[in-house]
Parts: C-alpha cells; structure tokens; sequence
C-alpha cells in the first residue's frame, strides 16, 4: 500500500488558482438547465407529468364544484366599496347554501392538492437522481419514496404560511380590547409585544413567497424541516440573484422555442389525421383542447351516430394536445429542480449527487 512519504524534504507542489476559476461556468449552467427541454420528453417523466396535469384539471373541476371564483360581485368597485362602507357583504358565496358539500369538496382540495406536491416532487427528484448519480429509478420507486416522505414534502408548501398566520394571532388577539375605552391605552403601550412575532411572521411570508417558484424542488433534494427549507431557498436566491435571473431567463427562452416544436408536432398531428373527417381547422396551440370539437360538428357517415363517434375522436384529440401540455408542465418542474441545482452548486459548492436523504432505492 502505498503512503505519503514522511520525509520532510519531500518537495510538496502546491496549485494556486483564483476563487473564480472553481466556479461553474455560466454556459455550463445554462446547457443544464436548457437540457431539461430534452428530459422533459422522456416517457418516463412525461407520463408522471400528464398525471399531474389531469390532477390539476380535477382540482379545477372541484373547485369549480364547491363555488371557488363563482362569486357574485357588485358592477364596479364604486358599489363594492359603498357596500362595504354600509356593513353589507360585497360578495356572496355560491357554496354557502351547501355547508356539507363544501366541507367535502375542501377535504378533496387539501387530499388533492397533497398529492399534487406528491407528485411534482418525484418527478424533480428522479430528474436530480438522474443528473447527479447517473441512476434511473423507476417512477414506482419514486413514489414510495414520496409516500414515506409525504409530511416533509408537503409540509415544505403548506407549513411556513401556517406558521406565519400563527405568528400574527396575537397581535389579533390583543387588539380586540382596543374597543374598551380604558383598555385600549394598555393594549396600545404593550403593543410592542405582539410586534415581535408579527414581525418574525412577516419574514417567513415573505421568505416562502420568494421561494415559492423552488420550493417543491427543494424539498425534494434536501433534507431538513420545512421552515428551514423556505428560508435556505430565499438564502440561495439572494445571494446568486443574477444567476438564478440568468438560468430562469435561458429557462424561458429555452422553453418557448420547444414549446413551438412540441405543440406544433401535436397540432400537425391532430391536423393531419383530421383531414378524413372534413375539419377546417386545427385545434388552438395555447388553449387546452375541449372534449366536444369541431369532429363533433363535422359528423361521420356510414348511418352510424355523429355525435357518439365524433365525441370519441374528440377525447383521442384531446389526449395527443395534452401530452404536449404534459410536456410543458414537466419542463416546468425540472426546470426549476435544475435551476435550485446549479445555484445551489455555485452558491454553496455542493454537487449535484448531495441530495437528501433517503432517497428513493
């Protein structure tokens, strides 16, 4: 086995370099965070991603259900703001008449909405497996992984505005004497009290609403609790801003022009194959398809039903448009596990393979 020689006149070479040479380079960044383009296509990543998109659309749909934007407001905000001034609600909610099915359709957002940050982050984590360890887990492994570590990925989301509203209770509290006429000078000399954690709340909104674009991503590729995650993601931000700037703008930029060639290949494919059936247009690019078409409107011959036949050409339209917004959000998603990646490589020398643990076997 060979040692280090203990003579002391061994010549010893030490290299001397500028802190600036260690550093990545910007075009390497840049080709990480732009190869997501070509991640994003794998079957692997895109079938996760089409899974997370029809959750979306179904979270949608129960919102909708349970009254969530179906409010009733005044004409203009001159009637709003006099309803308000005369003690009157401005809005009317269109689920209050269900108290029930409201309760049942909040409980399906929150279980949801769960599993949506479920899923987005195995996807960035199997991308981050992928990058930093050359090791393609399966999308089941993934998942395992996310159920076992389900409270800290959605805790990463849900627990830092909690604990901000938690944090500005008492300053809530202690303002309900102001209305006693000798309270209201105690509760005003003491109003530094509840000053100090509405002020620690304040710095954790703020902090999760700057990370909030990377949160998901850094909890899916660092350990620690959630408050810790938030404020070392806004950390992160603040220190390399104008390389987080520059990798979000190659992320755009990047996105756009294959968002062009995908969506493009979509629509040229429902285009071409609808030419059979008389269509004189090809569905939209930047709207999601519809379940009821132009097919429907076209017919089919034959003495079979048009309408039955063209709802069912409508649905394998729709699939083919929403694998190509399938591919969007997932490009989304690694993009941002990229871009945590390489500012976190920059900012604190960490290599893409120091990930959190356990991960995913």
């Amino acid at each position: 086995m060979n040692t280090f020689p203990s003579d002391p006149n061994w010549p010893t070479v030490t290299v001397v370099s500028r802190p600036g040479d260690l550093e990545p380079r910007w075009r390497d960044d840049a080709a990480v965070v732009g190869s997501a383009v070509f991640a994003a296509m794998r079957p692997d990543r895109l079938i996760p991603a089409w899974i997370v998109l029809m959750l979306l659309r179904l979270l949608g749909a129960v919102g909708h259900a349970a009254g969530i934007g179906e409010r009733m407001l005044p004409g203009n905000p001159i009637d709003a703001w006099r309803l308000w001034r005369e003690g009157r609600p401005a809005t009317i909610d269109a689920a209050a008449s269900d108290p029930l099915g409201g309760l049942l359709h909040g409980v399906l957002l929150v279980v949801g909405g769960m599993a949506l940050v479920m899923l987005s982050a195995v996807l960035v984590r199997l991308d981050a497996e992928r990058l930093g360890r050359d090791r393609d887990l399966p999308t089941w492994a993934g998942l395992r992984w996310a159920i076992a570590s389900w409270r800290r990925l959605v805790g990463a989301v849900l627990l830092p505005p909690v604990l901000a509203f938690l944090l500005s209770v008492p300053a809530i509290l202690l303002a309900l004497p102001t209305r006693v006429p000798v309270l209201d000078v105690v509760v005003a000399v003491l109003w530094i009290v509840p000053l100090v954690p509405a002020f620690a709340g304040a710095l954790l909104g703020v902090a999760w609403l700057v990370s909030l674009p990377f949160i998901v991503p850094a909890a899916a590729c660092e350990g620690g609790d959630p408050v810790e995650t938030t404020v070392r993601v806004a950390s992160l931000l603040r220190r390399r801003f104008p390389r987080t700037l520059a990798m979000v703008t190659v992320a755009i930029a990047s996105g756009l022009v294959a968002w062009l060639l995908v969506a493009g290949v979509a629509v040229t494919t429902v285009g071409l194959a609808s030419i059979g059936l008389g269509e004189s247009s090809a569905p939209s690019v930047w709207s999601f398809p519809t379940l009821a078409g132009s097919a429907a409107e076209a017919g089919t011959s034959g003495g079979e039903d048009p309408g039955i036949a063209a709802r069912v050409i409508d649905w394998w339209h729709a699939g083919v448009m929403s694998l190509a917004f399938a591919w969007a959000l997932g490009f989304v998603l690694l993009a941002s596990g990229r871009i945590l990646l390489v500012v976190r490589r920059v900012a604190d020398r960490l290599p893409f393979d120091d990930l959190g643990e356990p991960g995913p076997e």
